[in-house]
């Protein structure tokens, strides 16, 4: 009654096998270093279809739940053309170019406070018209880096204690595309069922 209480989500360590919660004992006690693969997925930008922007994230699994993408604003990003990719134009971090990019041109160059807004296309249509919030749509945030990736981090909400806060500080929608089991939920149809790490 005096409003101390409230309920929202939190991000927390998460054990599928129990379907509990894990304290940061627990998490200390089973730690171990894996391998996990990285991938750059290319997001098309909605008032420039032949535009995309690079998105770099180290689980895969998290982006059937992607709500934003963030980027550095004090990061110059530049937009790029290749002989490999004809009528397309790519948009990362512009000191990262010559890593992914043997004969680029750049066409532009942005502040990352430029793309702010940028509204793109979501890579999964699962919560297309169903969500009572904005999203799909290029955030700020400090912590993107180019020590790794593209400059251009993908966001989930539901995942990453850092992609929540930020998506919530601009008002986004949330979504949970992962039961407590650690498989797929139904609305993610082309994964349902399946253990996130196999999917």
């Amino acid at each position: 009654k005096k409003g101390l209480l409230y309920e929202d989500f939190k991000v927390v360590p998460y054990c599928p096998r129990c379907e509990t919660p894990l304290s940061s004992h627990e998490v200390a006690l089973g730690y171990e270093e894996v391998t996990e693969a990285a991938i750059i997925t290319a997001f098309q930008l909605k008032e420039q279809p032949n535009r995309y922007f690079l998105a770099w994230t180290t689980t895969p699994w998290t982006i059937p739940g992607n709500i934003a993408l963030a980027v550095n604003p004090d990061i110059t990003y530049a937009v790029v053309e290749d002989g490999e990719h004809p009528g397309k134009q790519f948009v990362l971090a512009k000191e990262l170019v010559s890593k992914y990019f043997k004969n680029a041109v750049v066409v532009e160059e942005l502040l990352g406070k430029q793309l702010e807004g940028k509204e793109y296309v979501p890579l999964f249509n699962y919560y297309v018209g169903k969500l009572q919030k904005p999203a799909w749509v290029v955030t700020l945030a400090n912590f993107v880096t180019t020590e790794e990736g593209t400059g251009v981090v993908h966001q989930a909400p539901a995942f990453g204690e850092e992609d929540y806060e930020n998506c919530r500080k601009y008002g986004l929608a949330f979504v949970q595309p992962v039961r407590e089991d650690g498989k797929f939920t139904e609305e993610a149809k082309d994964f349902a069922g399946l253990f996130v790490k196999d999917a």
